[in-house]
């Protein structure tokens, strides 16, 4: 990725999802939606006209697989990081091990 130039902008789209993830580790409760029907659409969300749930996870509806992908997606990229930006890396860690073991 580095001879073609793209590293850099594929680790600026990488911080860029991951900063979103973050905040929502935070919340007791968080929404999240996947139905199995559409998740082989591959539409815009902006031009999808069906009705799509949302599951909510809390205690009751724990989203174990959903925190553990979530937590996966950020110590995966805490190792991207680890190099150029240890201090971001060692967040995303932090954040990754903090889901594990508050949601699962």
């Amino acid at each position: 990725m580095n001879s073609v130039n793209i590293l850099e902008p594929a680790k600026d789209s990488l911080k860029w999802t991951i900063d979103f993830l973050i905040p929502l580790q935070m919340f007791s409760t968080f929404r999240w939606e996947i139905q199995r029907r559409i998740i082989n659409c591959w539409d815009r969300p902006e031009t999808m006209s069906r009705k799509r749930t949302l599951t909510k996870i809390d205690k009751e509806t724990t989203g174990t697989e959903l925190a553990a992908e979530t937590a996966t997606s950020m110590a995966a990229a805490s190792l991207v990081f680890k190099e150029s930006d240890s201090t971001y890396s060692s967040t995303l860690l932090k954040h990754a091990k903090q889901l594990v073991f508050s949601k699962i």
